[in-house]
């Protein structure tokens, strides 16, 4: 029809609803030439166009805090991946890259724990695991450890095996067999520290 001609003549589609927006995509429009409007997008529509890289016109409040809690959402990259519903639980491996909101980790391996609603509940990650955490705005570590257990519950980060860190903001260093932060209440607990 008209809109593939017009897209085919190099126009970006801009839809104001999920109906538009799959309609767009079925005409084989890819999200990034598609422009999101209108004055309702709910949740679930908004993170489909964010993963698809459309281009979002934001119309209130509301659809910016949802927003923000997509760009918060863990992501994980890798070149393999499994799912184990009985397990409930996932494995990226190789070159996995994970992002939760502004905190990056990188391993060998991957492995996230689901609660029955597939949720994730912890990420375990090992092999040359290296890491960029904030635990607010004036801590920032950057570091790296044999393994990193990350409690999504309890925001528990533990790192084990050869673990250093180095705080960004003040460039302090500490090294040890395990290093424990906690993003909630800033905690930090170092055990077998080592001079760094």
């Amino acid at each position: 029809g008209i809109c593939q001609i017009m897209h085919n003549l190099g126009s970006c589609a801009e839809v104001v609803s999920e109906f538009e927006y799959q309609k767009a995509r079925a005409l084989g429009i890819e999200g990034k030439d598609i422009i999101f409007n209108g004055p309702y997008k709910p949740y679930d529509d908004l993170k489909i166009a964010v993963q698809e890289g459309a281009k979002i016109h934001v119309d209130n409040l509301f659809e910016l805090n949802d927003l923000e809690k997509i760009a918060d959402e863990l992501k994980i990259r890798s070149e393999y991946f499994s799912y184990n519903p009985e397990k409930k639980e996932s494995v990226f491996k190789n070159d996995v890259n994970a992002t939760k909101g502004k905190d990056n980790i990188t391993a060998e391996e991957i492995k996230i724990f689901f609660d029955t609603n597939k949720k994730p509940l912890k990420m375990v990650a090992t092999g040359d695991v290296n890491f960029v955490i904030a635990l607010d705005k004036n801590s920032t570590y950057k570091g790296h450890s044999e393994k990193l257990i990350y409690d999504l519950i309890s925001d528990d980060i533990i790192l084990e095996g050869n673990a250093s860190i180095l705080k960004l903001e003040t460039n302090e260093s500490v090294k040890a067999s395990k290093i424990i932060l906690n993003k909630k209440t800033k905690k930090t607990e170092v055990i077998g520290a080592k001079k760094p």
